[in-house]
């Protein structure tokens, strides 16, 4: 009778705001007890760090930490430019054709390590002077068409649906499948555990992350539809069977595969941005470096791609010691990482691995343990 008589000498207005307040705090409640994307012990584990990261002491340790980097990687980039200061209004007067390439060859001379000879790894997928006239010359012959009106350009609109028709070919998919480009779609995505040393995912986790929401795997099928990866190895991977070498099976003769995307600005040196993405039919598209010691190969690789990471020192003052050699490995994260994706030149082969391994000796000099590393991909 109490609690009835509190209730009656509330106004209106207080009613709505406490059922409004109640019902937020069960339903949050609620979502965080029963959320289907993660699970108890992952969302206690978000919410604690979040609280703790949010304590001013440490979100001020955190900021300081933050900014230190930022700053590193900012005089990073002007270094990089050799004081050649920045444009930042358009010219009062036009330039010439020889000023623009004046001024171009100045841009140019700012890159310090020879991409043309293989000193990078990924970025650059070939860069021979014989392919590199060929496209340009293609390029320039279609530099002004637009493939967003393929009614005014029937031309792009037919070598747009060769190059699908090639792709979908070379992954063994039938008359049924097909390509197009893709949007964002704010999607969830639910990312589950790989083995640390095969980096193969965890199959058992995956089905039992998949819930009524789940609308596509990546890598694995359970009656949902599977997307493969490959992008950077989309133009190797299909050749590889028929090379000899023995690599699994992950095209559309996969019966879960249902697309797969693979970049042709990589291997398959067209111009940068250019990419494929390929559906097993229309209604889908409706809807060996691991013998040095102190570093380690991620799982097996299986084609042009190795990672290597290292528990005894930091893995990016590895990559830090090959750009001061000239050549660029490309550093990763979570888990920390560097990449080898391509040399072109078989030539060199001897000589990277040369340098890479006077890299990791030095690397692994305990006097420069300590030292901070900023990446443009993320902050270590």
């Amino acid at each position: 009778m109490e609690d009835v008589q509190r209730i009656a000498k509330l106004e209106g207005w207080q009613i709505i705001a406490y059922t409004f307040g109640l019902t937020l705090i069960l339903v949050s409640i609620y979502n965080f007890l029963f959320d289907e994307e993660k699970s108890l012990k992952a969302r206690v584990k978000k919410s604690f760090f979040k609280f703790v990261k949010n304590l001013p002491i440490v979100k001020g340790m955190i900021q300081k930490e933050v900014d230190k980097n930022a700053k590193g990687v900012q005089e990073s980039f002007q270094n990089a430019t050799g004081g050649m200061p920045y444009v930042v209004q358009l010219p009062k007067k036009g330039m010439s054709e020889q000023q623009i390439m004046k001024e171009l060859d100045k841009y140019q001379a700012m890159v310090e390590i020879d991409w043309s000879k293989g000193n990078v790894s990924g970025a650059v997928y070939n860069g021979s002077n014989e392919l590199t006239e060929i496209i340009t010359k293609a390029y320039k012959k279609f530099a002004w068409t637009n493939p967003l009106h393929p009614d005014l350009f029937p031309d792009i609109r037919k070598m747009e649906a060769e190059v699908v028709r090639m792709c979908c070919t070379m992954f063994n998919g039938d008359d049924n499948s097909c390509g197009t480009a893709a949007d964002f779609f704010h999607m969830k995505l639910t990312h589950i555990p790989v083995d640390p040393k095969t980096c193969k995912v965890d199959v058992n986790k995956m089905r039992r992350a998949i819930n009524k929401n789940t609308c596509m795997l990546l890598g694995v099928r359970y009656n949902v539809p599977v997307h493969t990866d490959c992008c950077l190895g989309g133009f190797l991977v299909p050749f590889m069977e028929k090379a000899g070498f023995d690599v699994p099976i992950v095209d559309f003769r996969v019966p879960g595969v249902t697309s797969i995307s693979a970049d042709t600005h990589k291997y398959g040196f067209a111009p940068k941005g250019s990419s494929v993405i390929l559906y097993r039919n229309t209604e889908y598209r409706r809807g060996q470096l691991s013998k040095i010691e102190g570093i380690y190969v991620l799982g097996k690789p299986d084609v042009s791609v190795v990672a290597i990471a290292s528990n005894d020192f930091n893995i990016f003052r590895l990559s830090d010691a090959m750009n001061g050699l000239g050549y660029s490995l490309s550093a990763l994260q979570f888990p920390s990482r560097v990449l080898s994706t391509s040399i072109p030149d078989r030539s060199m082969v001897s000589q990277i691995v040369g340098l890479f391994l006077d890299a990791c000796y030095n690397t692994k000099d305990p006097e420069d343990s300590d030292k901070k590393v900023q990446k443009t991909n993320g902050v270590h």
